[in-house]
């Protein structure tokens, strides 16, 4: 990162910079940024109705290594071996985990309010209140779960969203599953 700082690829004061990765990419501001594929391909269409010429694209930094399944715990969510209510907290984990109703509401707002169903399990934004509550705008990644997550229904097929569809059907031919406990663990003493 220093020599990179040195080169000159960010400046002096990024890191108490107020503005956000994508603010800089689709203004302008900056060449790249480093984000999940959903929000790269969103901002770059973006990008590219306000500036075809800039042609915004997206490559994938790891092309060769599998699709990790993240584990129940994924990013790091835990009960604390403190915590008095152990199996309520496991109880509020479930049904982040497992509710569809829950995952939707944290996960794209209020139905018929920021979002819409489309298809099975798709889900449309709608403009004029989805930047209030975009999706995945509330850091739900510690409890999204894949098999009951809605994907963004794509109104125009245009070259991002076929280089993203082409790119999750590789990463779901090379998928490594996690073992439903192998992330449990316990640092209770004695």
């Amino acid at each position: 990162m220093k020599e990179w700082y040195g080169k000159g690829f960010w400046s002096a004061d990024a890191i108490s910079s107020t503005d956000t990765p994508y603010d800089n990419w689709i203004q302008g501001k900056s060449a790249a940024m480093a984000w999940n594929l959903g929000f790269v391909v969103t901002y770059g269409q973006e990008m590219n109705k306000n500036h075809p010429e800039w042609k915004a694209d997206f490559i994938v930094l790891n092309p060769d290594q599998p699709k990790v399944m993240s584990p129940y715990i994924n990013n790091g969510m835990a009960i604390n071996t403190a915590s008095k209510n152990k199996e309520r907290a496991m109880m509020v984990l479930n049904e982040l985990m497992t509710n569809k109703e829950v995952q939707n509401i944290t996960a794209y707002g209020l139905e018929g309010t920021h979002w819409e169903v489309e298809g099975n399990m798709e889900y449309l934004p709608i403009s004029e209140n989805s930047s209030r509550y975009p999706a995945d705008g509330s850091c739900n990644w510690g409890w999204g779960n894949q098999e009951i997550k809605r994907t963004l229904y794509v109104l125009e097929d245009d070259y991002l969203t076929q280089k993203m569809n082409a790119t999750r059907d590789k990463w779901d031919e090379n998928t490594k599953n996690s073992h439903i406990l192998s992330a449990f663990a316990s640092t209770r003493k004695g």
